[in-house]
């Protein structure tokens, strides 16, 4: 059922926003009867085993949502400050594009790593405990 009710809305979808919007209406259509059907399956997965916790994704979606949003700002003005302050250099210079990017990257994913840490996501917690063990293997 909840796959004939996500292809009928595919199929739909597909014809309307195509013709308004091209090859893109089509990705778009996709997408939402993806979405749909996920919600669907949930729905279903819930009466067949009960309670999902979804308060408790909820909660995690939102912490990894604002370290995300965050780490994108970080991201965002270390490459314009580099940017900025390099602008002295030779912009078209490829390995001062390479650094700006690097430099950004590393100052955005330490700021999503203190984050998610601060915001004591569970699953990043569990990943480095595992990690940890490992090197505490090797070592």
């Amino acid at each position: 059922r909840n796959a004939t009710v996500s292809v009928i809305i595919n199929i739909i979808l597909s014809v309307t926003l195509s013709n308004v919007m091209g090859i893109g209406g089509l990705a778009l259509a996709s997408s939402i009867s993806a979405m749909v059907t996920t919600i669907l399956l949930l729905i279903s997965l819930r009466k067949k085993i009960g309670k999902l916790g979804f308060s408790y994704i909820v909660i995690t979606f939102i912490k990894v949502l604002i370290s995300s949003i965050l780490m994108y700002i970080v991201m965002k003005y270390t490459y314009s400050f580099i940017l900025d302050y390099g602008s002295n250099f030779i912009l078209e210079s490829r390995k001062f594009i390479a650094f700006n990017l690097v430099v950004s990257v590393i100052f955005g994913v330490s700021t999503y790593l203190v984050l998610v840490l601060v915001f004591r996501v569970k699953e990043v917690k569990s990943i480095f405990d595992v990690i940890l063990s490992k090197v505490k293997n090797i070592i």
